[in-house]
């Protein structure tokens, strides 16, 4: 039985991590090649700083961190491939992030079949595999975050101290490790332990008296050393060890201060700012929420789970769960407290307003094995167990689960089907771009509706890029256009206008100077004998 246990668990190994690179596969196939995004291009600059000037400080620094540039720089140096190269490689992580989900929520949920079944909902979530995919230091970031979960879980099942030092000593090396790969995230690991340690404590007042011997063994204290080592540790990591991280002060003290004034009423929300940017973004926001559907699916559903373990806990104490989905409970309540804060935060207008966005990967990675449990019971039900419906179920969802991976490779690829901010770009507009900074200077030059071609320069020409002219983008005023002495436009981007309803500028009073066929520019007819 123990052999067929392990082969079983080997297929579904398998079966993760086939499921993980076929979306990395897809990712960096869809558009042949070229696709950026912002934050990926500021990495990646980042890393190159660091090759360039031997420090970890540099014009290019990242401001929150340093781990996943410095570590870019020695793969870098040591494979001898670009860092341009290791980002586009680095989609396949998300494979790594599978197999480290399953290993965290084999421990946590105990059961094979629901932590396999937790790993595909978090590979349903469009937006959390999207900040995996694009290039970002969230790929080690949170396999940090997970790889602490786990280790805290492990630590926990033992007294043999043995076996505990150097799981402890382990646990804090991976929390310093991601801290330093991006303090601000990091903090958010920090926060969950100090709320899950408040929870247990306002909890185990709430439980019947019968019950609350079973709370014994002291978890809450290990909780409160986790948060005020982790508090020394970013408060030494940002005013000693890393400079640029003291923007983490300064970003907390514009949260505060902006969400006390739209609390107060001082300010009003910025929903415009944190929402309205979906019917610009795609073909129309039912789209929207419909390649999104299975995602808000699986978080309700770990709503309901909570809710549910947290009925159990009330009634029964923590004989109703184990430690570990205790444990799971308590972490998913300070996510989510943090999430709820965000959505505040966003509404008062600070950081762009897309702080929700950004934590909904850590409330991701403990809502999905929640959701597993509570789609586990569901399997359980009579009708589902029967001869003649259990094949009907297994290829139900299978199809559902087909259906809404569908959905998240359109929408993590923002497809030109559903789609209107393209994140891939055309050869001809490389070339195009190339040209015009090779054969004009000094020019005020027109190239795009928004920054993305700027940042695509900037990945493709690597750290210490000087721009040969004032590149321009956005959709031009009248003012503005008749300072412009060049108009770049490209296919891609007349497609994407025209989607969006943003104005291109006029070209009909303007001289076609190159045309590949992809690109076009437009120079200005001069009025004088001395214009260019």
């Amino acid at each position: 039985m123990l052999v067929r246990a392990k082969q079983h668990e080997g297929l579904l190994l398998i079966l993760l991590l086939s499921m993980a690179l076929l979306v990395a596969v897809f990712w960096s196939v869809r558009y042949g090649g070229p696709i950026m995004e912002g934050d990926a291009t500021e990495l990646t600059l980042a890393a190159e700083g660091i090759m360039r000037d031997g420090r970890l400080v540099n014009e290019e620094s990242y401001s929150n961190g340093y781990g996943y540039q410095a570590l870019l720089a020695f793969l870098s140096e040591t494979t001898g491939l670009s860092v341009s190269r290791l980002q586009f490689v680095g989609s396949l992580w998300l494979g790594v992030i599978a197999l480290v989900a399953y290993l965290v929520y084999r421990e946590y949920l105990a059961e094979m079949r629901v932590a396999a079944l937790a790993v595909i909902l978090l590979l349903l979530h469009p937006d959390f595999i999207f900040y995996i995919l694009r290039n970002s230091h969230e790929r080690t970031t949170w396999t940090f975050g997970l790889l602490i979960l786990w280790l805290w879980a492990r630590s926990s099942q033992t007294r043999d101290l043995r076996l505990r030092l150097p799981m402890i000593a382990a646990f804090y090396l991976l929390l310093s490790a991601a801290i330093a790969n991006n303090a601000y995230f990091s903090s958010t690991i920090v926060v969950t332990f100090l709320i899950a340690m408040l929870a247990s404590a306002v909890l185990v007042r709430l439980v019947p008296l019968t019950s609350r011997t079973a709370w014994a063994g002291g978890f809450e204290k290990r909780m409160g050393y986790v948060f005020a080592i982790g508090f020394i540790l970013l408060f030494v990591f940002t005013a000693y060890i890393y400079a640029p991280a003291e923007s983490y002060y300064h970003t907390l003290v514009d949260i505060a201060k902006n969400m006390g004034e739209f609390l107060s009423g001082k300010e009003s929300a910025a929903s415009s700012e944190t929402y309205g940017h979906i019917p610009a973004a795609w073909i129309h926001p039912t789209v929207y929420l419909t390649l999104t559907g299975f995602q808000w699916a699986i978080l309700f559903s770990s709503l309901a789970a909570w809710l549910r373990d947290g009925w159990r806990l009330l009634r029964h104490g923590q004989s109703a769960l184990s430690r570990t989905r205790l444990f799971l409970w308590l972490f998913y309540l300070g996510f989510g407290v943090q999430m709820g804060l965000s959505i505040l935060s966003d509404l008062s207008g600070v950081l762009g307003s897309n702080l929700q966005v950004r934590l909904f990967a850590p409330l991701a990675l403990v809502a999905t094995p929640l959701a597993a449990t509570w789609l586990g019971e569901i399997k359980r039900v009579p009708w589902a167990q029967t001869v003649t419906t259990r094949p009907v179920t297994y290829r139900a969802v299978t199809l559902v689960v087909c259906v809404a991976l569908g959905a998240a490779l359109l929408k993590v690829t923002n497809d030109p089907a559903v789609g209107n901010l393209w994140l891939f770009h055309s050869p001809g507009e490389q070339i195009a771009f190339d040209w015009v900074d090779t054969h004009l200077v000094g020019r005020n030059t027109w190239v795009d509706t928004w920054y993305h071609q700027i940042q695509i320069q900037q990945a493709r020409k690597g750290v210490g890029w000087q721009p040969a002219n004032n590149y321009r983008v956005g959709p031009p005023q009248e003012a503005d256009r008749d300072q412009l002495s060049h108009i770049l436009l490209t296919e891609l981007t007349a497609w994407q206008a025209n989607r969006t309803g943003i104005s291109l500028p006029g070209v009909v009073d303007r001289n076609l100077v190159y045309d590949n066929g992809d690109a076009r520019l437009y120079h200005r007819r001069p009025t004088t004998p001395f214009q260019k």
